[in-house]
């Protein structure tokens, strides 16, 4: 279980007479915390739960009859992170169990888990899901809920009622329900034998708003089918006008309404599965004659007419339509009118008008506002007609104004002075090329402090622009004027820049047919969010422009606690502006004295910002460094139409537990790859030199090829490194001396951007150890143990080299040798082994002939050893894995093999002899061994199959977002566009899936494994 459950025996409560006859239990104070990847995390807390069960149906009935369950304040906190994790998925799969066991008769199947359950109730609970994949976020607080049913009926009335008193639901940044209050009165008929439910009586009501349904939802296996009905229940105006942001207050009450509305549809048909097929749904809403008044107001809001339907016909998204006939609203003497009819979802035919004219003064005397004045006269006219698609547009001509515009809080003491707005787009014909969009101008004055901005932009095909920006904003000023949710923002930018040309003029190089000039300037800058919480500080950056570069003459600031100083030159800027497909290049030159990595490695999972005040209690997550999690998707997309050449300097880096100094080199960015050239640095007394390059061109499928070098690094210092910053004085024991060594892989990438250890990976490399000894390695008590040689437990080393290649995940050793001055051996060693550990080698032990043992000599003397002078030649296979090497004579199998093949030809007395002898000998048990080697092949088959599923899912969802994207070219540019965009997804989900599928089967391997280890302990 990844998760840990907390809880105090003496809060746990067993009584007979709290509701006497019936038994009930009690616990208080328990909740689950997270591990792993959770670790801290709350998931859910409860302040009481107790059952009540009848005690004669335990006794003496067939099934258990639960009376009451009772919650009594849960705080459940649910969350999926953006690599699809999900905090609630705590339990470890158990492995499938291979042996067939006898199945109940289905009767005594279903007696078991006969429970029938009478009424629950949950008081004052908390609900908050959050799901960063799906940029989905929902709170539900001051939750009440009771409900009754005998589920241990095949047909019942399930009777609920929910209040909720605190409910925010937002999606992809918008906000759609805040704060609103909800109670749904609900009585379902729930067959379950046909999984039928149908609503009878219901009310469902959110603020002042109360709707319902008839009709009824069945769940079949591999679709859903709807036949359900809703309507208002009641009519008036008011009702309605509550769910309008910002309306439903304490004042609301007071209100003084009038007007009716209706709003009634259907949503009828069948929702596959897979999502293939969408069901008919409509929705008509319809209000008449509306007025509101709040009664400290002298104005009213009057004549609001509405009319909407909303259609989804059987022929689906392409006949969807959305027609707003009718939308009028008079604020005092300014009208609003709007009308909107939408065809299609895609190649979507568009009819709209829209005008309005609003005194942004008068608004304070229809609406409350506290410590919020404004001043100004808006307008707004919009007219167009035709087609959306990847070639056209519909005309259009719209004008926005906004003239003698004046806004300030009650929270600062300046106010935005002197707003004017004027913006206009006209298209006569629909074409691309017809577009005009002009800004002229958009003005402000803060604090006395000037700002505006004039453009202009003609043809969209080949974009004409010219633009000014002229003046200076506090940043700081601005936020709290309009303060941003979690944003804490200050300082002070001035412009003053002049451009105009086109676009293809900036694709051609033709700078001499762009006049551009000016200067842009940021001092004492400060930034920090929820997505950015150690924050991005800049004491001053300078900025100049030429119609060729954009000059940063100077930056110096701080990244969290890491100083930053950059300058640099951009290219092509404008038309990387302009143009989607233009490419932005530049050269920087970026310096740090100190840049501390630590405070970046936490996972930005680990710590969500801001938790709603109102969510459960949890421990604070603390931030440490390390690896990412084992699910932490780290795979970043990097744009193609970037070209940059960063040189670096950092004069000392912190990456826990190393210290990083003098790092130099050059990171390159250009067709959608990072490029590492001649990066050196030193650390942990070596000196280091690296190169390569990160290619996640498939985001899904990304790849890499590195190049490494280390010269003289004392090993010592390596092994005794550990994430914690602590010795490990195990590792230290094992090998020491000087490391030099040069590496060249390449290969694929885990979405943690490890290597895969598979056929992807290929390279070579050379490895130096000078002036070392070696000890406490499984390989060299392995060969003491069979040699019957104890001075192999330790070697003291000459130089050693080693030299492989490292080819379809296997490293292919040349021939090399391991030669020990003080014990006189000498080991030539050859073959190959896994980047999985396991050991395919060869091994020539050349030792004093009285140096060996008596099991050593038996064997040489069986297999006919040779003799070289004063040595014996010992010629050794070497199999198994590094954690578990297997030594057998080279000559011929294994030892253990031929061992195993001559037991199955003798007697059961003398296989039972011969199997002591050999564990007498080599410290083997044949039986357990046996044991292992099942569970080893059972493990190995799992993965195997678990890949080869995973492979064809991948393959599968890589041809289905080739067609797709094929598909769509044929319609044009963007719908390309959007394709790649949406097959993208369902790729990733695809992946997603198989990654998962291939994880569970790792974990239930290494279960089998585990649990056969366990068995076969002495």
């Amino acid at each position: 279980m990844r998760a840990q459950v907390n809880f105090e025996a003496d809060k746990f409560g067993l009584s007979l007479f709290r509701n006497f006859p019936h038994i009930t239990a009690t616990l208080d104070d328990f909740s689950i915390v997270g591990r792993e990847t959770f670790t801290g995390d709350t998931l859910t807390a409860v302040d009481r739960f107790q059952v009540t069960i009848d005690l004669w149906s335990v006794l003496f009935g067939d099934k258990a009859k639960i009376r009451r369950i009772y919650l009594k304040r849960p705080r459940i906190y649910a969350k999926v992170r953006r690599d699809g994790l999900a905090n609630w998925d705590i339990f470890i799969t158990e492995p499938e169990d291979t042996t067939k066991k006898e199945e109940p008769a289905q009767e005594e199947k279903a007696q078991e888990f006969n429970i029938g359950i009478r009424g629950w109730e949950i008081e004052n609970g908390t609900l908050v899901y959050e799901d960063r994949q799906q940029r989905t976020y929902l709170r539900i607080g001051q939750l009440n809920h009771k409900g009754s049913g005998d589920f241990s009926q095949a047909v019942f009335d399930l009777r609920t009622r929910t209040e909720m008193n605190d409910f925010v639901f937002r999606q992809s940044g918008l906000t759609y329900l805040e704060q609103k209050k909800f109670l749904a009165d609900v009585t379902l008929n729930m067959n379950l034998p046909e999984s039928k439910y149908t609503f009878k009586k219901n009310t469902l009501t959110l603020n002042d708003f109360s709707f319902g349904f008839d009709g009824f939802v069945q769940l079949k296996d591999s679709s859903t089918v709807l036949n359900l009905t809703y309507a208002t229940r009641e009519n008036e105006f008011k009702n309605i006008l509550s769910l309008v942001p910002g309306m439903f207050t304490e004042q609301f009450s007071a209100l003084k309404t009038e007007g009716l509305v209706k709003m009634e549809g259907f949503l009828k048909g069948e929702l596959p599965s897979d999502g293939s097929k969408l069901p008919e749904f409509r929705l008509d809403l319809l209000v008449k004659d509306g007025f509101f008044q709040y009664p400290d107001l002298p104005s009213a809001v009057r004549n609001v007419q509405m009319d909407l339907r909303i259609d989804l016909p059987k022929a689906g998204l392409s006949e969807l339509l959305l027609d707003l006939k009718k939308l009028h609203l008079d604020f005092g003497k300014n009208p609003i009118e709007a009308k909107a009819q939408v065809k299609g979802a895609e190649n979507a035919l568009v009819d709209a008008l829209v005008s309005a004219r609003l005194n942004l003064a008068e608004l304070s005397q229809m609406f409350p506002m506290p410590g919020l004045t404004m001043r100004g006269n808006f307008g707004l006219n919009l007219k167009a007609k035709g087609r959306v698609s990847a070639t056209q547009l519909p005309a259009l001509d719209a004008r926005m104004q906004l003239s003698q515009g004046y806004i300030k809080t009650s929270q600062y003491p300046d106010a935005i002075e002197q707003l004017q707005l004027e913006a206009t787009a006209k298209n006569s014909t629909g074409r691309y090329e017809d577009t005009q969009i002009r800004l002229n101008p958009f003005r402000m004055v803060l604090d006395k402090e000037p700002f505006e901005i004039r453009a202009s932009f003609e043809n969209l095909a080949d974009v004409r622009y010219d633009m000014q920006v002229k003046g200076g904003l506090d940043l700081a000023k601005l936020l709290h004027i309009y303060p941003i949710e979690g944003m804490k923002m200050k300082g002070q930018v001035r412009a003053d820049v002049q451009t105009k040309g086109r676009a293809s003029y900036a694709l051609n190089g033709q700078y001499d047919q762009m006049p551009t000039s000016g200067t842009a300037s940021l001092r004492a800058f400060a930034y920090s969010s929820p997505d950015l919480p150690q924050g991005l500080q800049i004491s001053e950056a300078q900025a100049r422009f030429t119609p060729q570069t954009l000059n940063l003459e100077k930056m110096d600031g701080f990244l969290g606690k890491s100083d930053i100083h950059a300058t640099g030159v951009l290219t092509n800027y404008i038309g990387y502006l302009l143009d989607p497909e233009a490419v932005l290049k530049g050269v920087m030159d970026f310096r740090s004295d100190k840049f501390v990595v630590d405070e970046w490695m936490s996972s930005p999972e680990a710590n969500p910002g801001n938790p709603p005040a109102t969510g459960p209690s949890a421990p604070p997550s603390t931030p440490s460094a390390g690896p990412a999690p084992a699910s932490q998707n780290l795979v970043v997309e990097i744009p193609k139409n970037l070209d940059f050449l960063l040189h670096s300097e950092l004069k000392e880096v912190v990456y826990s537990p190393l210290k990083i100094q003098n790092l130099q080199g050059d990171i390159i960015l250009r067709e959608g790859k990072l490029r590492m050239d001649k990066v050196m640095f030193n650390t942990l007394g070596g000196k280091f030199n690296t190169d390569g390059t990160y290619d996640p061109s498939d985001l899904l499928k990304p790849r890499f090829d590195f190049g490494f070098g280390i010269e003289s690094l004392p090993l010592a210092n390596l092994l005794n490194t550990s994430a914690s910053g602590k010795p490990n004085n195990a590792l230290t024991q094992t090998v020491t001396g000087d490391l030099s060594t040069l590496l060249k892989i390449s290969g694929g990438l885990t979405k943690q951007l490890t290597p895969r250890l598979d056929e992807s990976l290929n390279g070579n490399f050379t490895l130096n150890l000078a002036r070392g000894t070696a000890q406490n390695l499984p390989i060299l008590d392995q060969l003491s143990t069979y040699t019957n040689l104890s001075s192999l437990k330790k070697l003291v080393l000459e130089d050693l080299n080693i030299k492989a290649l490292i080819k379809d995940g296997q490293i292919q050793y040349e021939p090399f040798s391991i030669r020990t001055k003080s014990q006189e051996l000498t080991m030539d060693v050859s073959g190959s082994s896994g980047l999985d550990g396991t050991l395919k080698m060869k091994v020539d032990l050349k030792v004093p002939k009285g140096k060996l043992g008596a099991i050593a000599a038996t064997a040489l003397q069986t297999i006919g050893a040779k003799t070289v002078g004063e040595n014996l030649v010992l010629p050794l296979s070497v199999g198994g894995t590094y954690a578990k090497p297997e030594i057998g004579l080279a000559t011929g199998k294994a030892f253990t093999e031929t061992a195993k093949e001559k037991i199955k030809t003798e007697t059961a007395e003398e296989r039972q002899e011969i199997k002591e002898k050999i564990q007498e000998e080599t410290g083997l048990d044949l039986d357990k061994e046996a044991l292992r080697e099942e569970a080893r092949n059972q493990a190995a088959q799992i993965r195997r199959e678990a890949r080869e599923k995973a492979q064809k899912i991948k393959n599968e969802a890589d041809a289905q977002e080739k067609r797709t994207v094929e598909e769509a070219a044929k319609k044009g540019l963007l719908a390309k566009k959007a394709a790649e965009v949406a097959a993208k997804k369902v790729k990733e989900e695809a992946y997603r899936k198989a990654d998962q599928l291939v994880a569970e089967a790792d974990r239930r391997a290494e279960q089998l494994i585990k649990e056969a280890d366990a068995r076969t302990q002495p």
